[in-house]
C-alpha cells in the first residue's frame, strides 16, 4: 500500500485515514457499501482505499476532503473530529 500526501495541514485526516485503511473490516465494509449505495462520500473513500491499496506512489485524498466539507486545507483541525464525522456517515455493518 502506499502513503497519502500532506496536501497543506492534512496530517490529521491523513493519520484518520490511514488507521481506517489499515481496519480490514472497516476498509471491506466501505467497498461493499459503495457497490450498493450511491453515497458520494463512500465512493470516494472507496475509490481512495482502492489507490492506496494498488498504487506505488504518494495519493491525493483530496475528493475525500472535499465530500466531507473541508475547505481550508491550510487549517490545522482536530483528527478525532474528523473520525467522529467520517464514522457518522459510514454505515454500520447491519446497515
Amino acid at each position: 500500500y502506499c502513503w497519502l500526501k500532506n496536501e497543506g495541514s492534512t496530517c490529521y485526516l491523513n493519520a484518520v485515514l490511514h488507521m481506517l485503511f489499515m481496519t480490514k473490516e472497516f476498509r471491506e465494509r466501505v467497498k461493499e457499501k459503495s457497490a450498493s449505495s450511491g453515497d458520494k462520500f463512500i465512493k470516494e473513500l472507496n475509490d481512495l482505499f482502492e489507490e492506496m491499496r494498488t498504487q506505488s506512489k504518494e495519493v491525493s485524498a483530496a475528493k475525500v476532503r472535499m465530500s466531507l466539507d473541508i475547505k481550508d486545507d491550510n487549517k490545522q483541525r482536530d483528527a478525532a473530529e474528523y473520525l467522529q464525522k467520517i464514522l457518522k456517515k459510514t454505515p454500520g455493518p447491519s446497515e
